[in-house]
């Protein structure tokens, strides 16, 4: 079987392109993150994550809305098992509660062998 070596190559170069543009993304994107929105953060950012993502890194239109709706789906995910554990330990909790408050149950007093024989 035949395979085409200029096809092969560009496979190969187009490859170590996109790592090499991912990692140069990775290690800007961690520079410019203390700059960006950030949920705990107490400052105003200076950038929008849609100008660092576009204007500073390069991604494409079609590349951000993917990361966008990516990170969607992700998040949801996420916020769904952090309820649903939530939920969980909540329904532990108040079980917990409810065998400790639950009073015993008096049972009858043993009988002794001269009370069982008589």
């Amino acid at each position: 079987m035949k395979t085409n070596k200029k096809t092969t190559k560009t496979t190969k170069t187009s490859k170590k392109f996109d790592y090499e543009r991912s990692a140069k993304i990775a290690g800007l994107l961690g520079t410019f993150a203390q700059f960006m929105p950030q949920l705990d953060s107490g400052f105003i950012p200076l950038f929008s994550r849609e100008f660092v993502m576009k204007d500073l890194l390069g991604l494409t239109d079609e590349e951000y809305e993917r990361n966008e709706t990516l990170l969607t789906a992700e998040s949801t995910r996420i916020l769904d098992a952090i309820r649903m554990q939530k939920n969980l330990l909540e329904t532990l909790q108040k079980s917990a509660d409810e065998i400790q408050t639950e009073q015993p149950v008096a049972r009858p007093a043993k009988k002794s062998r001269k009370e069982k024989v008589n």
